[in-house]
């Protein structure tokens, strides 16, 4: 007699956006700017980006507000509930447009999200004198951890931390009601146990609220880092 073992298949899933050309802004290009904006889009179970928030800007203030609207065009993939119905879900993600051979492109070309979530559009172009906002060459980190925890150690981890993600479904009161390892694009999971963990820890906590249709707190789905951290003794 045989018998069979299912793996249980995860049908929680986060946000997305499909991939698509996306074309460096003409003016932006001809004035030798370049930016980065890290913003949050709300999707509905649609998959129609129904809001657009910028969290934080590098580079040419203009160019970084453009974000938003450019964004507009672009197509989503629904987050899925823990039941596998579509649901709103908030989509993280750094967009850059550096103009490489510039010192405003170069650095902005190196900027990385946590989790490594980036949309990039670079070109080439000579160096242009301008008039440009003065980067602050520490911040190469751009989005830090939502949450973290303090840790006495890390058993396998070479360091003092260990970012890792996963995904959370929260209900419209904001409580965390599902929480799964994020995988890689290759599909493996990395630190799986690590994630549990954070899982364990996440569920029943409060991520805050979401606002959906009518401006009505609703369930949603995200992406959520988690940092493990070995508190210094100074």
């Amino acid at each position: 007699m045989s018998i069979l073992f299912f793996a249980a298949v995860s049908l929680l899933s986060a946000p997305d956006v499909v991939p698509a050309e996306i074309e460096y802004p003409e003016s932006a290009l001809r004035g030798g700017k370049s930016a980065a904006s890290l913003i949050d889009v709300v999707v509905d179970p649609n998959g129609k980006a129904v809001r657009c928030d910028i969290l934080r800007t590098f580079g040419d203030d203009n160019l970084a507000a453009e974000v938003c609207s450019i964004q507009k065009s672009w197509k989503y993939k629904p987050a899925i509930s823990q039941t596998g119905e579509p649901t709103f879900g908030i989509f993280r993600t750094l967009v850059k447009f550096a103009l490489l051979g510039t010192p405003d492109g170069d650095y902005v070309d190196k900027l990385v999200t946590v989790p490594d979530i980036s949309l990039a559009v670079t070109a080439r172009k000579l160096p242009i004198r301008q008039s440009r906002q003065t980067l602050d060459p520490v911040q190469l980190l751009v989005a830090h951890p939502a949450i973290t925890f303090d840790v006495a150690a890390l058993p396998g981890i070479d360091g003092t931390y260990l970012d890792v993600t996963v995904v959370v479904e929260a209900n419209a009161d904001g409580i965390v009601i599902s929480c799964e390892s994020a995988s890689d694009p290759s599909g493996e999971e990395k630190d799986a146990a690590y994630n549990a963990v954070a899982c364990k820890q996440l569920n029943g906590s409060n991520v805050g609220k979401l606002a959906g249709q009518d401006d009505r707190p609703t369930g949603f789905v995200r992406l959520l880092p988690v940092r493990f951290e070995v508190p210094s003794t100074q």
